[in-house]
């Protein structure tokens, strides 16, 4: 009940998010970043004030915090949009709204549904996860460690872990097409590079730290001794989970320069489809059988070597079969403790 309520209020914060998008691009492709520190910095500042007024001193609950943040988005939309009205560094760049911006409009959208309905099917996966969950056996502490653990908020161990690698990936993406548009394609494919280079760094320094405060972290979100523990127990699966949805999150920036990147992501979807259907089988059939497990090692282990003999037929690359089962092989190693 209360969640659906705290749903239903946060709909007036999709309107300002959708134009904060646009904005935050708008500005990232000309590298105007000191503009936008400036500005988020300011907005969750006034979020922050924004969510204690609503909640405590005009005692909204729940409805004040979901508010909270449409107020917040907004005062960042009148921020954004001021700064290109009147600095000078967007003269050039922003005339104003004119009837040429709908001239490639079909071509964008066509772009635009497939882009969305990927969003969309990833966060819904989590979400699948969490209602899943509530028909495990003890459905308030599997439910509270999907909160914690799984990108289902903006504030959880995944959310918070992944803002590293997606910067990469924005800082990336900008650098890349703006080497494209000036035709450096030798330049783009190093930024690319570097950028995968400190991707992989990034998650392996993330990942040791999480290792290491592994048992305290889930005080920062509870103080149920069980959750904690629970929380202690799977953080060696989630740093894995992290590290790889971080490089794969960089890489598909970059999959149009690297072919290795277009193998990686592609690696790790096919583990995630396997295991996905695996793991529910050893969470509802019963008993955790080690045949399942076999079967998804087996399962994940022919698929990822079909999809490299494809690849290794089509573009000749002979390390593409080591590059997926690899890939496939550490996932499957990280879930062998769970059976």
């Amino acid at each position: 009940m209360h969640a659906g309520t705290y749903a239903r209020w946060l709909i007036p914060s999709i309107f300002p998010h959708g134009i904060l998008q646009c904005q935050i691009g708008f500005l990232q492709t000309q590298k105007f970043l000191n503009p936008l520190i400036i500005s988020t910095s300011f907005r969750s500042l006034i979020h922050v004030l924004a969510c204690w007024l609503l909640v405590f001193r005009f005692e909204f609950g729940n409805e004040g915090a979901a508010l909270s943040i449409a107020i917040s988005y907004w005062i960042n939309v009148l921020i954004f949009s001021a700064y290109i009205k009147l600095s000078p560094s967007c003269k050039m760049t922003w005339n104003g709204f004119s009837r040429e911006g709908l001239r490639n409009l079909f071509s964008s959208v066509s772009l635009a549904i497939p882009s969305a309905l990927m969003v969309c099917l990833e966060m819904w996966s989590y979400e699948i996860l969490v209602l899943m969950s509530g028909f495990l056996p003890n459905p308030k502490l599997e439910t509270s460690m999907m909160s914690i653990s799984r990108p289902v908020s903006s504030l959880n161990t995944s959310s918070v872990i992944f803002r590293i690698p997606y910067g990469f990936g924005s800082a990336v993406s900008t650098r890349v097409s703006n080497e494209l548009g000036a035709g450096k394609h030798r330049a783009a494919q190093v930024a690319a590079r570097v950028v995968l280079f400190l991707a992989v760094v990034e998650g392996l320094l993330v990942g040791l730290v999480s290792i290491a405060v592994r048992d305290v972290w889930g005080y920062l979100y509870t103080t149920k001794g069980e959750v904690v523990r629970y929380m202690s127990a799977i953080m060696p699966v989630l740093v894995l989970s992290n590290y790889m949805d971080g490089i794969q999150g960089v890489l598909s920036v970059a999959a149009a320069l690297l072919l290795l990147a277009v193998l990686i992501v592609l690696a790790v979807r096919t583990t995630i489809v396997t295991w996905i259907t695996v793991l529910v089988l050893l969470a509802f059939a019963g008993n955790r059988r080690r045949v399942l497990v076999k079967n998804g090692r087996r399962i994940t282990l022919d698929v990822a070597m079909h999809l490299a003999t494809v690849f290794t037929k089509e573009r000749g690359i002979a390390a593409v079969a080591a590059c997926v089962t690899v890939a496939s092989l550490i996932a499957m190693a990280s879930l062998r403790k769970l059976v």
